[in-house]
């Protein structure tokens, strides 16, 4: 009569525990919720509507915006609102961390990722010079510089658990006063945003 093998019972329980795991973090990568924006939600999202004011002849479209709302298992939240037609480009993102630690992350990795993304185009680049605006717990300021012209602004802000990031290309405020009245609603809503 054969003996059985320890190395099979060794190799099946490895098996069983790599493909328990795989299921775990696949089941935790992927499990994410949309949830329709609530009227809370977009008091923190500097949109096209918040834009318009400062712009003359400029109506938005409805047809050039998007938003959207997404839950993770962790109970994170992001919100990213963007608005694009020939001339104005507008993306804010807003995310709810579970925990400060992950928000400072959350901030650092977006700003490095805009960094990257814009930097790679051999015409555009991020200019981080003094006497921008700065707000809550960690903030970037950045002028974006296309063909050695400012056309833009990108900025980042991190306050308690909730990550503010606004990406403006077409339009450049040249006085950080107003362009702190343009972001202003958004902001002073960003420390009392729930998590739903």
């Amino acid at each position: 009569m054969p003996k059985t093998s320890r190395i099979k019972n060794v190799l099946i329980i490895a098996g069983a525990v790599v493909g328990a795991l795989g299921v775990i973090v696949a089941v935790a990568v992927n499990f994410k919720k949309t949830l329709p924006l609530t009227e809370t939600d977009y008091r923190v999202l500097t949109t096209a509507r918040d834009l318009a004011p400062w712009l003359d002849g400029f109506t938005p479209q409805k047809k050039n915006e998007s938003a959207s709302k997404v839950r993770y298992l962790d109970r994170s939240v992001d919100l990213e609102y963007t608005y694009e037609d020939d001339e104005i480009y507008l993306c804010t993102m807003v995310s709810r961390e579970t925990n400060a630690a992950n928000a400072l992350m959350t901030f650092n990795a977006q700003w490095a990722g805009s960094k990257l993304s814009i930097n790679l185009n051999e015409d555009c680049h991020l200019s981080e010079t003094g006497g921008g605006f700065s707000f809550g717990d960690s903030s970037h300021f950045a002028t974006l510089v296309c063909n050695g012209e400012p056309g833009g602004i990108v900025f980042s802000t991190r306050v308690n658990n909730n990550v503010y990031m606004l990406t403006l290309g077409g339009v450049y405020f040249d006085n950080v006063a107003d362009f702190q009245k343009f972001v202003g609603p958004a902001l002073s809503h960003l420390s009392s945003w729930p998590q739903q």
